[in-house]
């Protein structure tokens, strides 16, 4: 079979899988965390805690005044029974307590702390998962007394990794394949993906694929995006699709791409501007350019450049029953701002901007020039009437 190109690495939104542990829940909107022995509040709550060393009624008591459960919420009330079960070295009261000073409730926010405290919590407990996390985040993203810090953050998910999680797994795995705090290793990035995908996580499974697809190693790749497919998750869709659409580890097959394009675009904008590339073309269905032009319209909201350049193009050619320069001008400009846009592409842009601007055949270019619009605000404004008009059905 001959072996198509494509993209070494096709980009995937990574959605953050929050962990749920075994011993206790995450609870509404809020983060305090409480044995199960103790869900809500009750007298018998209240007298346990009243006894200062029974750290688990604290923190259960601590979690219903945070999240007003069977009381009026009152925080004050819930830091000071975290801090008293802190102090009896609950791993839970520790936790909690982190989590006010990460947050900033009724304390001055104060990382450095925070992470100190949940230092303490994994000392009891070398597996509590979501303290590693609090941390790692933290280095990600930076707070009050912590720099920002890639490396550190790496370190912090690679503890995490060494218990065996399967999200620490993949996030260093991710790190590996994209250089993020460590230098950049695709042979560990896929020792780590794997790791994480055998454990059944399926973000492993999509970025042990990326991997092979970058080491053009088709079927290995088609294997694990197959069984992240088959457990139906959506993110696997556009390169599963593509390996189809290509002949890439498969038997070439439109009719299949397009099958689970369709299936994929549900959720990713990627999938739905592919799709819409296939109505275009007429590959394994009929041409419907009505339909393909709805689908790049969706995809160009959802902020794809190659959507929005196509419906420029389209519109200063007249595909949908009539020429609209300032149409054309608009997903244009917008495909030229789209960061992801190709540089190839964004010359034919210019050269198409600069004819409806010489010829003034965009009659709101002067005002365009003069002060550039928000066009996604306008594309928001303009997306009901635009449908009826060139999209019906």
């Amino acid at each position: 079979m001959e072996m198509n190109t494509m993209p070494a690495q096709l980009s995937v939104s990574k959605v953050l899988v929050l962990v749920i542990m075994t011993l206790c829940i995450k609870t509404y909107a809020q983060d305090s965390f409480y044995y199960n022995k103790y869900k809500h509040w009750s007298s018998e709550l209240e007298s346990l805690a009243t006894n200062s060393s029974d750290a688990m009624a604290l923190v259960c008591l601590g979690s219903c005044y945070d999240r007003g459960d069977g009381v009026t919420q009152d925080r004050k009330q819930a830091f000071e029974l975290f801090r008293q079960a802190a102090s009896l070295g609950d791993k839970l009261g520790l936790y909690n307590l982190a989590l006010y000073y990460h947050r900033g409730y009724l304390v001055e926010q104060d990382d450095a702390y925070a992470i100190k405290l949940l230092n303490k919590a994994i000392e009891v407990d070398p597996k509590f998962i979501e303290a590693y996390i609090v941390i790692a985040q933290t280095y990600e993203a930076g707070g009050k007394g912590v720099d920002k810090d890639a490396s550190k953050a790496f370190q912090e998910w690679k503890r995490l990794a060494n218990i065996g999680h399967p999200r620490g797994q993949y996030t260093i795995a991710h790190c590996y394949e994209n250089g993020l705090g460590v230098n950049r290793d695709l042979d560990n990035a896929l020792y780590w993906y794997e790791l994480s995908a055998n454990q059944g996580y399926s973000w492993g499974m999509t970025g042990a694929a990326s991997c092979y697809i970058q080491k053009r190693q088709w079927e290995s790749a088609v294997r694990w995006l197959t069984e992240a497919y088959n457990k139906n998750f959506l993110p696997a869709c556009h390169n599963l699709a593509d390996m189809y659409y290509y002949g890439n580890g498969v038997e070439q097959s439109y009719p299949k791409a397009l099958e689970i394009f369709t299936k994929g675009a549900n959720e990713n904008p990627s999938c739905k501007y592919r799709l819409a590339v296939m109505y275009r073309n007429g590959l394994g269905t009929s041409v419907d350019l009505t339909k393909s032009g709805k689908l790049l319209f969706e995809a160009a909201d959802k902020g794809v450049g190659q959507a929005q350049y196509l419906l420029g193009i389209d519109f200063y050619e007249g595909k949908y029953q009539e020429r609209n320069y300032e149409l054309s001008v608009k997903f244009l400009q917008m495909a030229l701002d789209n960061k992801y846009v190709l540089d190839g592409v964004k010359g034919e842009i210019c050269r198409k901007l600069s004819t409806c601007h010489r010829f003034d055949l965009d009659a709101a270019s002067a005002k365009t020039n003069q002060k550039r619009m928000n066009l996604s605000v306008w594309l928001r404004n303009m997306e009901t009437p635009m449908r009826k008009k060139y999209f019906p059905g």
